[in-house]
């Protein structure tokens, strides 16, 4: 890894910073990856700004009870515990959004 960021980078940065900034960022990586692939972050058609806040919301909402289950039930990662989540007939996405007002989610006329 040392070498990788040698050979990228020029802003002076130590090696050991350049490694400890990458993990930070690999963090918020795995949030966006996780919500789009298996939350549904992508899938608001809406073009009102409110529904897409409110299904914004929504997805991390489903995400932080993902990383809940993960700790819970002492998973590796958040879609871990969202397929473990399936597997037990309880969707945390489905619930989510159930649990919200449906006039949020309904599409612009």
């Amino acid at each position: 890894m040392t070498h990788l960021s040698r050979k990228f980078t020029r802003n002076g940065c130590k090696d050991d910073e350049h490694v400890s900034h990458y993990s930070k960022r690999w963090s918020i990586e795995m949030l966006f990856r996780t919500t789009k692939q298996s939350i549904g972050l992508q899938e608001c058609q809406s073009r009102s700004l409110v529904i897409q806040q409110n299904h914004v919301a929504a997805v991390l909402l489903a995400y932080a009870i993902a990383q809940l289950e993960m700790k819970k039930y002492k998973l590796d990662t958040p879609e871990s515990a969202i397929r473990a989540s399936e597997a037990r007939k309880r969707y945390i996405k489905k619930d989510i959004f159930a649990c919200l007002n449906q006039d949020y989610f309904i599409a612009d006329a």
